[in-house]
């Protein structure tokens, strides 16, 4: 069989949309790439103005959130409309809608930028908990809007409006993992999760991260889960610079750090 793995310039391949997909099956597969993963909105619409059907996803962190409300049933322009609307930006920023502040218990305003917890541990004698962002709306929001379609599925991800594939990453075994059922908020809500800016979700008693630290770009899950004819694949992460930056590594290794983490989310 041959996989054909497209990139984001879908336009040679739209041009023979009629003559290539017939009736192959196609799998889509979306990366992280923090913001820049809204390219993925216009990759499903361009998909669905050329009525190329899209049979299987399988996204990691930005392109889960995406391709899990593709999977759910909201359109494109639904999902553009939520991703670029401020409730949005409040969600992912960590920041509280006021129209919910009375459901939340807030702690006071700390003067840090990233928070720092040591508590005492068995094991090792001490934990380290850090987190930029408050996860309270971004929980919230996936919980509304992906419940419902979550519960119709039965928690069976093959039953979604496109059957899907969620990636996430457990730390301690330094592996990927494949979520394929289960809350569909809670797989969208881990897939998301970018270390030290959210907090670790638990999912089947596992602590999970973003998806993108071990398999950012998951054309291997597609194939192997659903093993369609075609192959289509939108990668929107980044390299921070071309080459090493000599002579300024020390003072930009801070936020070349962060960039990597926020850029596979």
């Amino acid at each position: 069989m041959v996989y054909r793995i497209v990139k984001i310039g879908l336009g040679v391949l739209l041009l023979f949309a009629n003559s290539v997909f017939g009736q192959q099956k196609v799998g889509l597969v979306l990366s992280g790439g923090a913001a820049k993963g809204l390219a993925h909105i216009g990759v499903l619409k361009a998909l669905e103005e050329n009525e190329i059907p899209i049979d299987y996803i399988v996204g990691t962190s930005m392109g889960g959130i995406v391709g899990g409300s593709y999977a759910a049933g909201l359109s494109p322009a639904q999902i553009e409309e939520i991703m670029t609307s401020s409730s949005f930006l409040d969600w992912i920023n960590g920041r509280i809608e006021a129209k919910n502040k009375y459901f939340y218990n807030q702690k006071d305003d700390e003067p840090s930028f990233i928070r720092l917890h040591l508590s005492l541990d068995s094991a090792f004698g001490f934990t380290f908990n850090s987190s930029i962002a408050n996860d309270l709306s971004l929980n919230f929001a996936l919980a509304e809007k992906m419940a419902m379609p979550s519960s119709i599925a039965k928690n069976n991800f093959d039953s979604l409006f496109v059957p899907l594939r969620v990636m996430a990453s457990d730390i301690f075994t330094q592996s990927q993992v494949i979520l394929k059922s289960g809350n569909l908020n809670d797989a969208l809500r881990a897939t998301h999760t970018a270390p030290f800016f959210f907090n670790p979700i638990r999912v089947d008693g596992k602590y999970l991260f973003d998806g993108g630290v071990y398999n950012n770009f998951p054309v291997d899950v597609l194939q192997k889960e659903f093993n369609p004819d075609i192959v289509i694949g939108c990668n929107v992460s980044s390299k921070v610079y071309s080459k090493y930056p000599y002579g300024e590594d020390e003072k930009m290794i801070s936020r070349s750090l962060l960039y990597m983490l926020l850029d596979t989310s």
